[in-house]
């Protein structure tokens, strides 16, 4: 089990090293929830991987599956494809090849979803490359500083400073739920859990509180499993 703060490549690097990754993976990924608002609603890749393939994508489908059915607790996650329409057709060509491979897999694919659907829990488990999906963290991030930044001006008239921080602090929860549990790395043969290096007391704790969870849970059991039926998929089919 390993927890970090440090730098992500280098983490990532170092467990894939001493640990190793699991048969049939080409490389690890990030995942897990991101937003407090839908706390059931997880994104896979974070930001590990910036050019995918679509059967990493797939692989990356199968292991967020296994951790949204076993941290999460869903039965029967639905897995979507971040897109810019849900049409089969929406998307740029990355989207258009992973979707047919998507509908073949065993998993409970509901089609593409589109920025929108963190909030309308259409899917349990929203894929995307890392390009997209760093771009898309970094800017829940960036929001939820400013409008956290906004509305400390705007409420520092109307009430008193602890009702604001009060407010504000829930903003920045609900819009950074990764620096208060961490970004649990997918695909290597321990539980791996970064953190941001600007981490306080309680990011490392929730941190390793959540490696410790998905050490009980043998979550990497789960994610093995999982990914050796996406592995029979593509030797099937290749």
């Amino acid at each position: 089990m390993l927890v970090s703060m440090g730098s992500t490549g280098a983490s990532m690097a170092s467990s894939v090293m001493i640990l190793g990754l699991m048969d049939g993976l080409e490389r690890p990924c990030i995942g897990g929830p991101f937003l407090g608002m839908s706390p059931k609603t997880m994104l896979v890749d974070m930001g590990s991987n910036v050019d995918c393939r679509p059967s990493l994508m797939l692989s990356f489908a199968a292991l967020g599956t296994a951790f949204s059915r076993t941290f999460i607790g869903l039965d029967n996650p639905r897995v979507g494809l971040l897109s810019v329409g849900s049409e089969e057709a929406k998307g740029n060509r990355q989207v258009q090849e992973c979707y047919k491979l998507f509908e073949d897999s065993h998993m409970n694919f509901v089609g593409n979803v589109e920025g929108m659907d963190f909030f309308t829990d259409k899917a349990d488990v929203i894929v995307c490359d890392g390009f997209v999906g760093n771009i898309l963290m970094k800017f829940t991030e960036g929001l939820g500083a400013a409008l956290g930044s906004y509305l400390q001006k705007g409420l520092s008239s109307q009430m008193n400073n602890a009702q604001s921080e009060s407010i504000i602090s829930d903003l920045w929860r609900i819009t950074n739920l990764p620096r208060k549990m961490g970004g649990p790395l997918f695909g290597v043969n321990a539980p791996v859990v970064l953190g941001h290096g600007s981490s306080k007391a309680d990011g490392v704790a929730g941190a390793i509180n959540t490696a410790v969870r998905c050490y009980d849970l043998n979550l990497v059991d789960s994610m093995r499993s999982e990914l050796s039926e996406v592995t029979a998929l593509m030797e099937t089919s290749g």
